[in-house]
C-alpha cells in the first residue's frame, strides 16, 4: 500500500471525537482544569505538536498571498518577526501531530484554529490573530 496523508480537518474531527469521549470519562475533568490552569500571557493555548516545526520557529499560518486585511496583518507580522531574527514560517497549510489523550483542551484547540487569522504558533502554544508584542511575549517568556 502507498504512502498517505490525513487532511488536517479529519485529523481535527478525530481529536474532537477523543476529547469527548475523554471529557464524559470520569476522571477526565481533573485533567482539563489542569490544563486550564496552563494559560500563558496572551492567552496562547497548549496545541498538538506541529510537523516539521522545530522550538526555535514561529509558524505564521495564513495564506501567504491573501489580499485580505487579515493577510496583510499576516505579512507585517512576519517581516516584523524577521526583523528581529526570529525564525519564521507563513504557510498557509498546517500539519498537527494527533495528541495523547488528554494532553490539550481540545476545544481550546478548535476555538483558536477556528479563530481569526493568522494563526501564530510559538513554543507549543498559539493564538488567533495576536499582536507582535503578545508574540513576542510568548517567544521569550519572562523568567
Amino acid at each position: 500500500m502507498g504512502r498517505w496523508r490525513m487532511n488536517p480537518l479529519a485529523v481535527l474531527v478525530v481529536i474532537c471525537v477523543a476529547v469527548g469521549v475523554y471529557k464524559h470519562w470520569p476522571t477526565g475533568k481533573s485533567a482539563v482544569v489542569a490544563l486550564a490552569a496552563e494559560e500563558t500571557p496572551g492567552n496562547f493555548v497548549k496545541m498538538p505538536a506541529v510537523q516539521g516545526m522545530t522550538a526555535s520557529q514561529v509558524f505564521v499560518i495564513s495564506d501567504p498571498h491573501c489580499p485580505r486585511p487579515s493577510g496583510e496583518r499576516a505579512r507585517q507580522l512576519v517581516q516584523a518577526l524577521k526583523s528581529k531574527g526570529i525564525d519564521v514560517v507563513h504557510t498557509g497549510r498546517l500539519e498537527m501531530v494527533p495528541p495523547a489523550p488528554g494532553s490539550v483542551d481540545l476545544d481550546e484547540v478548535n476555538s483558536t484554529l477556528r479563530g481569526e487569522v493568522p494563526i501564530v504558533f510559538v513554543n507549543g502554544r498559539a493564538k488567533a490573530n495576536p499582536t507582535l508584542h503578545e508574540v513576542l511575549a510568548q517567544y521569550k517568556p519572562a523568567g
